[in-house]
């Protein structure tokens, strides 16, 4: 939106999982705050797999409005929609920008580059391990406990920054220097 696209597309999660539900609610939210319609014609369900990001593409330039950009509920469906926008003659980002989820290992290696939200899974589960300890000990409170962690924005070439290589600073991108 930041960019300047205002038909901005969605290859949906499964239908009833509780991460695809919550990032399609994150979409509906993100549009709703920059002054943007949403148009169910631009949405496209997925289930997780590159298969289903691959057929999603075909489906999103269908569509109408055609979408300049998408975004993608997570970054299998991020690959396989970036391998049929290119068999299909669409150039990434200049005719479609794309943006995924999870910020998996293979995101900064494929062409080009994927913009994703990088989801810390060793935070997560060192937290849930922590807490689910601090319940073992009983030292947990009876009332069920929800936590946020930060999810930031890692640009790179899919939505136009030009921007590619792995930063050091991030504790994957360490991890996979090493």
């Amino acid at each position: 939106v930041a960019a300047g696209h205002e038909a901005v597309a969605m290859v949906r999660g499964p239908q009833g999982n509780v991460d695809a539900e919550e990032r399609y609610r994150g979409y509906h939210q993100a549009l709703e705050e920059a002054g943007l319609e949403a148009h169910p014609s631009l949405e496209v369900h997925g289930d997780f797999t590159e298969s289903s990001g691959y057929r999603a593409a075909a489906e999103l330039l269908r569509r109408s409005p055609r979408p300049t950009a998408v975004f993608v509920a997570n970054d299998s469906m991020a690959v396989g929609l970036l391998s049929a926008l290119r068999s299909l003659g669409t150039e990434v980002p200049r005719q479609m920008a794309v943006v995924g989820f999870d910020d998996i290992t293979i995101a900064q290696y494929i062409s080009p580059p994927l913009t994703t939200v990088h989801v810390d899974a060793y935070r997560m589960g060192t937290r849930a391990v922590q807490l689910l300890l601090a319940a073992l000990a009983g030292s947990a409170t009876e009332a069920p406990t929800h936590e946020t962690l930060p999810a930031p924005l890692v640009i790179r070439e899919s939505c136009g920054s030009g921007r590619s290589r792995p930063d050091p600073r991030r504790r994957n991108d360490r991890l996979r220097a090493e």
